[in-house]
């Protein structure tokens, strides 16, 4: 190439380089532009430190403002600028603050207007309570050592540590983050900073997430383990057919089959837990409720019946006693139609007059219904003992039940135990199986025998006698004089449960 050649190369290129800037500077945002090119600053949040989120709207509001060139307006549009900052703040917090309450000075000057905002979203900080959040933290077992750094830097802000904030922090770094070992060996480390305590911490992280790891992509010993536990199962007594056999669905030869003592499905006779034959007519009539309170026990008509107090206020009600369903020697015990599902079934219930509320065990009432997971209705009341202690209450339950052709909704709390149905003295008393005796009355009677007749004249002549001297046999502290009584008052008072008197005992009575 020679000198004429290269001439008119660089004259080419010249010419390349001018049309290339021609264009970018045809292309280039004006300054008038630029805030349609530049992106506003997020709205205030309104959630969290307001404190934290109000720095964080100011540092985006003066980037914003730089950016598009607002800090060179002329001081003629100060209010056009205020403008734009309650433009970008966010509706939320126009709404909340009432656009702030901005006075005429404050609507024209940008410093005064934030100065507004500051006092309105930013409450006065309390120095101990600031400085109490702080050295409470600890690292949680999600939190990564960064994160959680970052988080104790931001709590050490407003604590106004001054000097001391960076060893504050690598204080609570050292004494405060997840792994024992590490406070154990960090305690014990001379000129540890806060970044090779981060940087200890960071390793650990690795260490973990790398084991994890490993475990994660070793699948063949769990699955040799479940090879290895595959033994033969036990076999257990069933409650439905009286065998023994494993516990697998359809396993048990009573599903589906019909008991021939009491009617009732999936369970044999053997396995039955009908005590009594039930003879009870069957006639529909109005619903009626069993409802133990403080009122009377009354019967009213419709259904909706509870079997305990307002469930509203949680109170206490007394059980005077909770025995096996094989311990029904010295049980009162009656039969009661149960309605479960689309059939009535007649129940053995046993009466307790020392009972508060009615209840029935969980056990017990799986098998009525005839499901593993019968739905319970979560209940406010409390169960306890004679003696005081508690009774696991696992909620209540409310059945249909009928007696002598009266229909009633009964409310059972369902307990942890294996029992029977358990009716308090109210739903006894309401269902018709208690009755109260006032008073009692003797009359001469139709004797069958002359025995009886003899009998009958002697109660009629020992009540006229009664009745003759009635200042005598009525009321309490008729004998003449005083008894004292000498009490030990360093002795505790308690109460003894009522226990029969030994046969040994009863001759010197």
């Amino acid at each position: 190439m020679d000198a004429d050649q290269f001439q008119q190369f660089m004259a080419k290129q010249n010419e390349l380089v001018t049309k290339l800037v021609a264009g970018l500077q045809q292309r280039a945002v004006p300054a008038s532009n630029i805030s349609s090119v530049v992106p506003p600053p997020p709205a205030l949040c309104l959630d969290g430190d307001m404190e934290e989120n109000y720095e964080f709207f100011l540092t985006n509001w003066r980037n914003y403002s730089q950016a598009v060139g607002m800090d060179s307006w002329p001081a003629n549009q100060a209010s056009k600028k205020v403008s734009f900052l309650m433009s970008v703040i966010g509706e939320a917090a126009l709404k909340k603050y009432y656009n702030f309450d901005l006075t005429e000075d404050q609507k024209k000057d940008v410093a005064e207007a934030l100065k507004a905002i500051k006092q309105k979203v930013v409450r006065s900080r309390n120095l101990f309570v600031d400085r109490l959040d702080f050295f409470a933290a600890s690292q949680v077992s999600s939190e990564s050592i960064d994160d959680f750094a970052a988080r104790l830097k931001s709590l050490a802000k407003p604590c106004k540590f001054a000097l001391l904030e960076d060893e504050f922090i690598l204080f609570k770094i050292v004494t405060s983050n997840k792994w024992g070992h590490l406070r154990t060996k960090m305690l014990s480390m001379q000129d540890l900073t806060t970044g090779k305590a981060v940087d200890i911490c960071r390793v650990e992280e690795i260490a973990e997430q790398r084991l994890r790891h490993l475990s994660l992509e070793s699948p063949v010993v769990s699955d040799v383990k479940k090879i290895n536990k595959k033994t033969k199962k036990k076999l257990q007594r069933c409650k439905f057919c009286g065998d023994e056999h494993e516990f697998v669905k359809g396993a048990c030869p009573a599903y589906g089959k019909k008991c021939k003592r009491c009617g009732g499905r999936n369970h044999f006779e053997k396995a039955c837990k009908i005590d009594q034959p039930w003879k009870q007519k069957r006639r529909h009539r109005r619903v009626k409720e069993v409802k133990d309170d403080e009122s009377s026990s009354e019967e009213r008509s419709e259904s909706s019946s509870v079997d305990s107090d307002d469930e509203e206020s949680e109170h206490e009600v007394q059980i005077a006693k909770i025995k096996s369903k094989s311990a029904v020697e010295s049980s009162a015990l009656a039969v009661l139609d149960f309605r479960l599902g689309r059939k009535w079934k007649p129940v053995t219930c046993e009466i307790d007059t020392g009972a508060d509320a009615t209840l029935i065990g969980y056990n017990c009432l799986t098998e009525l219904l005839e499901t593993p997971n019968p739905t319970l209705q979560p209940t406010s009341i409390k169960l306890k003992s004679f003696g005081g202690n508690p009774i696991p209450v696992l909620g209540q339950v409310m059945l249909p039940v009928k007696r002598k052709g009266k229909r009633f909704q009964l409310v059972l709390q369902v307990v942890d135990y294996d029992h029977r149905p358990l009716l308090s003295l109210k739903a006894s008393q309401s269902l018709g199986f208690v009755k109260f005796c006032r008073s009692v009355k003797i009359r001469r009677p139709e004797a069958a025998t002359e025995e009886e007749k003899l009998l009958s004249v002697y109660k009629v002549k020992a009540e006229a006698i009664v009745e003759k001297h009635s200042d005598i046999f009525a009321g309490y502290g008729r004998f003449p004089g005083v008894v004292s009584l000498e009490v030990d008052e360093s002795v505790q008072p308690s109460i003894q449960h009522p226990r029969r008197v030994p046969i040994a005992f009863t001759g010197n009575l």
